[in-house]
C-alpha cells in the first residue's frame, strides 16, 4: 500500500511507482482470508492510496501490471493546531478482493464543564469558646439534653461549584473515490445485469415456445386418433366435420415441421386455437353425452325420497298440513315424469347431434324440487303452550269452618241427658 500527496516526507523512490511517497507491506503471503486493516496517514490534503503487488515478494500476479487498485480519498476536515490522522478501512473479502471501504477523521477536543459537589462546611470557633476556662464538672445532663448536643454537633454541608476538563470527540466521514480496481465500474455492473435479464427473458420464451409447439404436435395426434374411425369420439362428429377437421390437422401437422418447425410462441398459439376451435365441439358433446345418465338417475332418486318422505307414513310430518304434502308429491311426480320424457328424447338423438337437453339443465331441475318441498318437510313442530292454573284465593276468617271442639268432660248435662261418666248403680 501506498500514498500519494503534497506531503513529502521521508520520499520513497520505487521504480514501478515514483510518485509514492509512504509505503507499507499490509498483506503477506499466508494472512488470513477474510481481512480488515485500519491503516493510518497523518494527512491534512487529498491524497491517493495505491495498492500493488511486492515484485521481490513471492506471491507471483496474475499479470504484468503489479497495480490492484487507486482510490481517492479526498474532504479532510481542516483541524487546527494539530494534523488530522486520515483511518482508512481496507477489506480483503472471501473472494480475495482488495476494497477501501471508507476513510474517517476523528477530532477530539476538551471543553470545560461546571459541576457542582457538595462538601462539608467546617464550622468556625466563637470568640467566647476560646477563652472560656474549663469548664466545671456538673451533673450529668439528661438523655433527651444529650441527643439535643449530638444534633447540633452534626457537620453541615454546602454545595459549591467546580470546573472540570471533559474530552469531547467527533468523526469526521471523509469520501473516498475509486480511480482504478480489479472489479467492475457500477456502469458495467449495470450493464451486466440487464444483459443477464435479456437472456433469463430469452431462455423464458425459448422454453415456452418449445411447450406450446410441443402443445400443438400432441393435440394434431391426439384429435386425429380420436375423430378416426375406432375412435371413442367418431360417433360423436358427422362425417362432413370429421372431413375438415382431419384436413386442418394435416395442414397443421405439415406446417409444424415446415415453416413453423422455428416459429415464435405465439404462432404456435394461434394455430393451436384454430384446430380446437373444430375439436372443441365433438369433445363437449362427448362429455354431456356421458353425464346425463347420472343427472337423470339422482333426479329421479331424490324425488322419490322426497315423494316417499311427504306421504307421512310414519306421522312425522302431523303438524303439516295435508294439503301442503301432497304438492311436493305432485312436484316431484311431475320432475319424474319430466326426466323420462327428456331421457328418451336423447336417446333417440344420434350421438352426433347436439342433445336435447344438457346436464347442467337437469341439475336446475333438482334444485328447484328441493328447493319447493324443502321448506314443506323440514317444517318444525309448534312448540306446546302450558295452561296456566288460575292462582288459588285465600279464604277469609269468617268463611273458614271453626275446628271441630270437644265435649267439656265436666260440663252439666242438658235437660234429659246423663252424664258422660255417670255410673249405673246396679243393684
Amino acid at each position: 500500500v501506498s500514498t500519494q500527496s503534497t506531503w513529502s516526507q521521508n520520499p520513497i523512490c520505487d521504480p514501478n511507482f515514483p510518485e509514492i511517497n509512504k509505503r507499507m507491506v499490509v498483506l503477506k503471503p499466508g494472512d488470513a482470508c477474510p481481512k480488515t486493516l485500519n491503516l493510518t496517514f497523518d494527512r491534512d490534503k487529498d491524497f491517493d492510496l495505491f495498492v500493488f503487488y511486492d515484485e521481490a515478494s513471492d506471491v507471483t500476479p496474475v499479470s504484468k501490471d503489479l497495480l490492484v487498485g487507486k482510490w481517492k480519498v479526498s474532504g479532510i476536515p481542516t483541524i487546527t493546531p494539530d494534523q488530522p490522522s486520515v483511518k482508512v478501512r481496507l477489506r480483503m473479502g472471501p473472494s480475495m478482493l482488495i476494497n477501501v471501504e471508507g476513510a474517517t477523521v476523528l477530532e477530539e477536543w476538551e471543553e470545560d464543564e461546571v459541576i457542582e459537589k457538595k462538601v462539608v462546611k467546617e464550622a468556625s470557633p466563637k470568640p467566647d469558646e476560646k477563652d472560656a476556662a474549663e469548664p466545671e464538672k456538673t451533673e450529668a445532663p439528661a438523655e433527651g439534653a444529650m441527643e439535643t448536643d449530638e444534633a447540633k454537633k452534626a457537620p453541615e454541608e454546602e454545595t459549591v461549584k467546580e470546573v472540570v476538563k471533559r474530552k469531547k470527540s467527533k468523526k469526521h466521514e471523509c469520501v473516498v473515490t475509486v480511480l482504478k480496481s480489479t472489479g467492475n465500474s457500477p456502469t458495467e455492473l449495470s450493464e451486466f445485469q440487464s444483459k443477464e435479464v435479456q437472456m433469463i427473458e430469452s431462455d423464458r420464451n425459448v422454453a415456452e415456445s418449445q411447450e406450446a409447439k410441443n402443445s400443438l404436435e400432441a393435440y394434431i395426434y391426439d384429435i386425429r386418433g380420436k375423430i378416426s374411425e375406432g375412435g371413442f369420439l367418431a360417433d360423436y362428429v358427422v362425417p362432413a366435420d370429421r372431413d375438415k377437421l382431419l384436413s386442418a390437422a394435416a395442414t397443421e401437422e405439415d406446417w409444424l415441421y415446415g415453416d413453423g418447425d422455428d416459429a415464435a410462441k405465439d404462432d404456435y398459439v394461434s394455430h393451436l386455437a384454430s384446430l380446437k376451435k373444430l375439436g372443441n365441439p365433438i369433445a363437449a358433446r362427448h362429455a354431456e353425452r356421458q353425464a346425463l345418465p347420472g343427472a337423470f338417475t339422482n333426479l329421479r332418486a331424490r324425488c322419490d325420497e322426497m315423494s316417499t318422505k311427504a306421504q307421512n307414513k310414519d306421522n312425522a310430518l302431523a303438524h303439516v298440513p295435508s294439503e301442503e304434502l301432497a304438492s311436493v308429491i305432485s312436484k316431484c311426480a311431475d320432475a319424474a315424469a319430466w326426466a323420462t320424457e327428456e331421457e328418451a328424447k336423447c336417446a333417440s338423438t344420434p350421438l352426433s347431434n347436439e342433445p336435447p337437453v344438457l346436464a347442467k339443465t337437469v341439475a336446475a331441475k333438482l334444485i328447484e324440487v328441493e328447493q319447493f318441498a324443502n321448506p314443506i318437510l323440514t317444517k318444525p313442530k309448534p312448540k306446546e303452550e302450558k295452561k296456566e292454573e288460575p292462582p288459588e284465593v285465600p279464604k277469609s276468617p269468617k268463611e273458614a269452618s271453626p275446628p271441630p271442639t270437644e265435649p267439656a268432660a265436666n260440663a252439666a248435662p242438658g235437660p234429659g241427658e246423663r252424664p258422660a261418666d255417670a255410673k249405673m248403680d246396679l243393684d
